[in-house]
């Protein structure tokens, strides 16, 4: 599989070795059409995902103007949800698309944000945890209260 991969690939680098135009035309067709126009091509030429992806990927430019398609797919089909929900007269579905398309495309001022209130879940080992009781065990009254005093401030943090 691995060596119909690399052929498919180098089949795939010659096309746009001889065509400078299919690449961006194939960007324009992912951003107008987004999966179904990746597939499309990729049927039509019989090419392995595999190996289609592979080449993608294989290029920093590439890869970057392919991620600008989807997105900008992505985007037309998060606009298209203010008019749908906008036809189905409910007005609270209809908020609730603007205030959720917004909270995404402005996620700093219009998306959800994560309160932390402290009480995080703490998974201890438990041999770690009784070695340390047995350490303490041995240590006088004195010398524990004085390190249950010391602050993180002056203890060592990894």
């Amino acid at each position: 599989m691995g060596a119909l991969m690399r052929a498919t690939r180098v089949e795939i680098a010659e096309l746009v070795a001889g065509d400078a135009e299919w690449g961006p035309l194939f960007c324009g067709r992912i951003a107008e059409g987004g999966q179904a126009a990746l597939k499309a091509e990729r049927d039509m030429r019989g090419w392995s995902w595999g190996a289609l992806w592979g080449w993608i990927v294989a290029d920093e430019g590439r890869y970057r103007d392919y991620m600008q398609a989807l997105e900008a797919y992505v985007q037309e089909k998060a606009l298209e949800t203010v008019g749908i929900a906008d036809g189905s007269g409910e007005a609270k579905l209809m908020v609730d698309t603007r205030f959720k398309l917004a909270g995404k495309v402005d996620r700093a001022r219009w998306g959800e944000s994560i309160k932390q209130d402290g009480s995080g879940v703490v998974v201890l080992d438990a041999g770690l945890v009784l070695e340390m009781g047995a350490l303490l065990a041995k240590l006088g009254p004195a010398q524990r209260v004085i390190e249950a005093e010391q602050s993180v401030d002056d203890a060592d943090v990894i």
